[in-house]
C-alpha cells in the first residue's frame, strides 16, 4: 500500500504529526499510570519471571536449576539487569517499558511508511488503548509492563526490527543488511517458537520479493546471513557447555524449539487456548464475523460510489454500518473478524507482488506475513485478551490499516464522502478503544491491597475479593523467619512467594499441573523430592479448572503422589485463612519437614 500523497503544506503536516505522536505518548503514559504497580498476579506466571532472573543473577543455570518453557535469551537478559541493578520488580518494569516504547516507535515507523501518517496514528492508538496495559481477564499478567513471559515482548520487538531490516535488504541488498537480517533471525531462535515462524515468513517474503524484482539473493548474502543466524545459538551452546554435558547444552541453547519437536505431552488447556477443541464451531464464528465486516464495507462502498456519481444523499449509507456498530457492537468480539480478513490481506499482497513487485512498498507484505505468523497459534480462537496482547496486536493493526486505506480509496477526492468516512471510522476506533479500556480501568481500581515492599511492591485484590495477595504476604512474612539457606517448595504454583521471601526452590519446575506431572513424571518427581526434600512446603489454593483439574491432589488428579509424600514426611507448621483443598474457604498450609 502506497504512502499518503505529499502534502502541499509539509511544515503544517509535520506539526500535526508531532501533535498526534505527542498525544499517543501521553495516552500511553495515562494508560500506564492507571495500571501502575497492578500488573502481576500474586501466584501465577510473573513470579516465575522474577524468580528466574533472581536465581540466574546468583549463578544458577537455566534448565538445570530453574525451569523455563522458552529459549534462554530473555531469562539471561533479565538476569543481567538484576546483576547490574539489583533484584526488583521495578527493574524489569523499567526495562520492559523501554522495550514497549521501542515496539511502539518501530510500529509507527513501519505503518507510516506503508500506509501513511493518519493510518499509523489510528493503529497506534488501538495498540495503546487495547493491547498495551489493559487487564482484560481475571489475571493481570498480559501487559507490556510486566508480561507473563518476557519472551513475548522481546520477540515482538525483534520481529518488528526484522521487518525493517528485511525492507532495507530488499531496497538495497548490502552485506550489512544480510548480517542484520540473519542476526535478528538468530535471536528469534533463542526466544520463542512463534517468533521463529515470524522470521521464516518475513525472510521468505523478502526473498520472494527479491526474486520477483529480478534480484535474487547472492551467495555471499546467504552465507553472511547464515553465519549471523547461527551465532546466538552457538554462543548459548558454548555458555551451557561450560556447565552441562554437550548434549544437554545443545538442548538448552535450542529450548525455544526443542520441546515443540520432541515433547509430546498434551496439556488440557492448550486445546482451548488454540481453539482446536471446537474447530467447526470456531470456523463458523470466524466466517460469520468476517461476513458481517464484508457486508459493512460493502454498504460503505455503495454509498461512496453513489456519492461520487452525484447522489449526495448516498453519503448517509456510508454512516449506516458505523451507527449500527456504535449502537450494538460488542467490541471484544471484533477479534473474530481479524484472522480471515488478514488471510485475505496477505493473499492480496502476494498477488500484487506477483503481478508487479515495483508498484508497491514491500512493507505491506512483510507486515501481513509477520502478523499471520503471530496469529497462527490462536487463529481458531482470536482474542484481544490473554495471549492476544501480543499475538493479535500486529494482526489487528494490519487489518485496521488496510480497512482505513480501503475507505480512503472508496471516497476518492469527494470531500463530503471523505469527511463522512473519516468521521465514521474515527468514531468506531474511539468507541472500540473506550469499550475495551474502561472495564480494564475498573478492574485495576479494585487492586488496592499492597504486597511486597520497595522495588517489589505491587497491588492485588482486597482479601474479600480474592485472598491470594493476603496469603502471599502472610506466607512471605513467615518464610522470612526461616534460615536463609532453607529451601521452600510452593505447590501447585507460587514462585512469587519464593522470590519475595528470597528462598530457593529445590526443583527447577515452577508449576505442578498436567504440564509437568503427566504420565510417569509425577512419580519421578517425588523420587527427586525424597532425595533432596525441601525444608518447607507451602500448599496454596489454586483454581485449576481451565487445566481440567477439579482439585489438585485428589485421587486421579495431578499432585496426588506429591500430596501423599508431603503427608507422610511433613507436619503442619501454620494454617492461614482456610483450607487449600476447599474452594469455598481458600487458604494456605505451611508444612515443615518431620524430624
Amino acid at each position: 500500500m502506497a504512502a499518503q500523497h505529499p502534502s502541499t503544506d509539509p511544515k503544517g503536516r509535520r506539526v500535526e504529526e508531532y501533535v498526534a505522536v505527542a498525544a499517543l505518548v501521553a495516552s500511553a503514559l495515562c494508560a500506564l499510570a492507571l495500571s501502575w504497580r497492578k500488573w502481576p498476579d500474586p501466584i501465577a506466571d510473573v513470579g516465575h519471571q522474577l524468580y528466574t532472573a533472581w536465581r540466574l543473577a546468583q549463578g544458577a543455570v537455566l534448565y538445570r536449576d530453574v525451569g523455563c518453557l522458552y529459549g534462554p535469551f530473555s531469562s539471561y537478559l533479565n538476569a543481567l539487569l538484576f546483576r547490574v541493578f539489583g533484584p526488583g520488580m521495578m527493574v524489569l518494569v523499567a526495562a520492559n517499558l523501554t522495550v514497549y516504547f521501542a515496539i511502539a516507535g518501530l510500529a509507527y515507523r513501519l505503518f507510516r511508511a506503508a500506509y501513511g501518517t493518519g493510518v499509523a496514528v489510528a493503529v497506534l492508538a488501538v495498540f495503546v488503548w487495547v493491547f498495551s496495559f489493559n487487564q482484560l481477564m481475571g489475571l493481570p499478567n498480559y501487559t507490556y509492563a510486566l508480561p507473563y513471559a518476557h519472551e513475548s515482548t522481546h520477540g515482538l520487538l525483534v520481529s518488528l526490527a526484522l521487518i525493517l531490516a528485511a525492507s532495507r535488504w530488499i531496497a538495497g541488498p548490502r552485506i550489512v543488511h544480510a548480517l542484520v537480517l540473519g542476526l535478528l533471525c538468530g535471536l528469534a531462535f533463542v526466544i520463542k517458537p512463534e517468533f521463529m515462524l515470524v522470521s521464516a515468513l518475513v525472510v521468505g517474503s523478502a526473498v520472494f520479493v527479491r526474486i520477483r524484482m529480478g534480484r535474487p539473493p547472492r551467495a555471499i548474502e546467504i552465507a553472511c546471513a547464515g553465519v549471523a543466524w547461527m551465532t546466538p545459538t552457538a554462543l548459548f551452546t558454548i555458555y551451557f557447555w561450560q556447565r552441562l554435558p554437550l548434549a544437554a547444552a545443545f538442548r538448552a541453547a535450542n529450548q525455544a524449539w526443542w520441546p515443540v519437536v520432541v515433547n509430546h505431552v498434551s496439556a488440557h488447556i492448550w486445546a482451548s487456548f488454540s481453539g482446536t477443541d471446537a474447530v467447526l464451531h470456531n470456523l463458523t464464528k470466524l466466517a460469520s464475523a468476517t461476513a458481517v465486516l464484508a457486508l459493512a464495507l460493502g454498504v460503505m462502498w455503495v454509498g461512496a460510489r453513489f456519492a461520487l456519481r452525484g447522489v449526495r444523499l448516498a453519503v448517509v449509507l456510508i454512516a449506516v454500518p458505523s451507527a449500527i456498530a456504535l449502537a450494538y457492537a460488542d467490541w471484544m468480539l471484533a477479534a473474530w473478524c481479524v484472522p480471515l480478513t488478514l488471510l485475505a490481506v496477505l493473499g492480496s499482497h502476494i498477488v500484487k507482488t506477483v503481478r508487479d513487485p515495483a508498484a508497491q512498498s514491500p512493507l505491506g507484505l512483510l507486515l501481513a506475513s509477520a502478523a499471520f505468523a503471530l496469529l497462527v497459534r490462536m487463529f481458531l480462537h482470536p482474542r484481544f485478551f490473554h495471549f492476544g496482547f501480543y499475538q493479535a496486536a500486529l494482526a489487528t493493526m494490519v487489518v485496521l490499516a488496510e480497512i482505513l486505506s480501503l475507505l480512503r480509496q472508496f471516497a476518492g477526492q469527494h470531500k463530503l464522502a471523505r469527511l463522512v468516512l473519516h468521521v465514521s471510522a474515527g468514531f468506531m476506533v474511539v468507541a472500540a478503544c473506550l469499550a475495551i479500556f474502561l472495564p480494564s480501568a475498573r478492574s485495576y481500581s479494585r487492586r488496592t491491597f499492597p504486597v511486597g515492599s520497595g522495588r517489589d511492591r505491587f497491588f492485588a485484590l482486597a482479601p474479600a475479593r480474592d485472598p491470594s495477595g493476603s496469603l502471599d504476604r502472610q506466607v512471605v512474612d513467615e518464610l522470612r523467619r526461616l534460615p536463609p539457606d532453607d529451601t521452600v517448595l510452593v505447590v501447585p504454583e507460587g514462585l512469587m512467594i519464593n522470590y519475595l521471601a528470597r528462598r530457593k526452590s529445590p526443583l527447577p519446575e515452577w508449576v505442578f499441573i498436567d504440564l509437568t506431572l503427566a504420565g510417569p513424571a509425577e512419580a519421578a518427581l517425588v523420587q527427586r523430592l525424597a532425595a533432596s526434600p525441601p525444608a518447607v512446603v507451602v500448599y496454596l489454593h489454586r483454581e485449576l479448572g481451565e487445566h481440567g483439574i477439579s482439585q489438585w491432589g485428589d485421587p486421579g488428579q495431578p499432585g496426588y503422589l506429591m500430596l501423599k509424600f508431603f503427608q507422610q514426611n511433613y507436619r503442619p507448621r501454620l494454617s492461614l485463612a482456610g483450607n487449600p483443598a476447599d474452594p469455598n474457604r481458600p487458604g494456605a498450609l505451611i508444612l515443615a519437614r518431620a524430624p
